[in-house]
């Protein structure tokens, strides 16, 4: 298979020009944009048995990284913080590095047999003890993830 080559004549590249290709935002988009945790989207979040965190390191690297456990591993601990438990894994700590590096991080979780999914931007820190074993039901060795959100965006 060729390599594949972009004709720059036709690249978009800047934010005016991608925009006069689409229509406007539909106003319905704009009212899914919340800025703290309501009773819906905890509720979607103690269903989801999977989410998938995106970090960017400091070499402006993007890393989207899988978790996943029985539906309620995240612990939502008020409207603007969640918990997310570190599991023993691969050991690669891609996120974890990221995020010592650049606080920024999008969540976006889903629950099988769902159209729908919700996406929380943030910034994230870790924590070696945020009480595991009283919080998650789990006391894993390792950093945890707490995710502060600023944007909540549920896709609908």
């Amino acid at each position: 298979m060729g390599r594949y080559r972009a004709n720059p004549a036709f690249a978009l590249t800047d934010e005016a020009t991608l925009r006069a290709f689409f229509p406007s935002t539909h106003a319905l988009a704009t009212l899914n944009c919340l800025s703290a945790l309501h009773k819906h989207a905890v509720a979607f979040i103690r269903r989801s048995p999977f989410l998938c965190i995106g970090t960017q390191g400091r070499d402006g690297r993007a890393d989207v990284s899988p978790r996943g456990d029985p539906s309620g591993f995240v612990t939502v601990l008020d409207a603007q913080r969640l918990a997310i438990p570190n599991r023993p894994r691969n050991n690669r700590l891609d996120p974890q590095s990221n995020i010592l590096a650049n606080l920024n991080a999008g969540l976006l979780f889903f629950v099988p047999g769902f159209d729908d999914s919700l996406r929380i931007n943030g910034r994230a820190s870790l924590t070696t003890y945020l009480a595991a074993d009283k919080l998650t039901g789990h006391n894993d060795p390792g950093a945890e993830g707490v995710a502060r959100l600023f944007e909540l965006l549920a896709k609908a």
